[in-house]
């Protein structure tokens, strides 16, 4: 039984009201929660549960993110010997057509979220709060959760900035000596959902500065221009 969950889920817990319980879990592999140690206060015991799960998440995304860039860096430089900046330039006309094919789904599904949390998609101060939001909702499906670290700088009704202060995308390319890479890949493909994004085609957006070029942050800012 134990094989079969551990197929289905991504860690088990075994909670036991024993000290000795501890072995038993060790045996079959799993998070041990013994509730002797919370005298009754069962809820540290979810709350302990659920940073475990946090953190073996941002771990399988470190993983996972680690070995792509491992095989991005190999074939990567083979593609630009061969084809030049043309490369980037088609990678670059995939993704934004990608975006814009997607772009009704996706703007039916973001004014859905914007009203359930009682949003307005054209004042980018309630943008700023979805957009915090939707990292934490959704951080068991999001591959980057852990990976990055934001910091708001600025949200007013027509303008939303905010900072990557750490970004192991970067990093990685970075060991590799190969962030002019990684910078086409993740950083330019970035105005394919930021700019005139799904949920509001007047906000516009500019990036100028990123980790990958060599900046102490990636600045990104959203803005809707006025019209006077």
């Amino acid at each position: 039984m134990i094989k079969e969950m551990n197929g289905k889920f991504d860690f088990i817990a075994g909670i036991g009201d024993r000290w000795d319980d501890n072995e038993l879990h060790s045996e079959i592999g799993c998070l041990s929660v013994i509730l002797k140690e919370y005298e009754g206060q069962w809820e540290a015991a979810a709350d302990r549960i659920d940073k475990y799960h946090r953190k073996w998440k941002m771990e399988a995304n470190r993983i996972h993110l680690k070995g792509k860039i491992e095989g991005l860096a190999r074939l990567c430089p083979l593609l630009l010997s061969k084809y030049g900046g043309a490369l980037w330039e088609a990678y670059l006309g995939s993704v934004l057509e990608m975006a814009e094919n997607s772009r009704e789904t996706r703007r039916a599904e973001d004014l859905e979220s914007f009203s359930h949390f009682g949003l307005d998609p054209t004042d980018l101060r309630d943008a700023a709060k979805w957009d915090g939001l939707m990292r934490e909702e959704d951080w068991e499906n999001n591959s980057v959760y852990g990976l990055q670290k934001f910091e708001l700088v600025e949200a007013t009704r027509l303008k939303y900035i905010h900072k990557v202060t750490y970004c192991l995308y970067a990093d990685l390319w970075k060991e590799h000596g190969r962030a002019d890479i990684g910078y086409q890949i993740h950083c330019r493909t970035d105005s394919a959902w930021w700019d005139r994004p799904a949920w509001n085609c007047e906000v516009r957006f500019e990036q100028p500065k990123t980790l990958m070029q060599g900046d102490d942050f990636c600045l990104f800012i959203q803005s809707i221009p006025t019209k006077d």
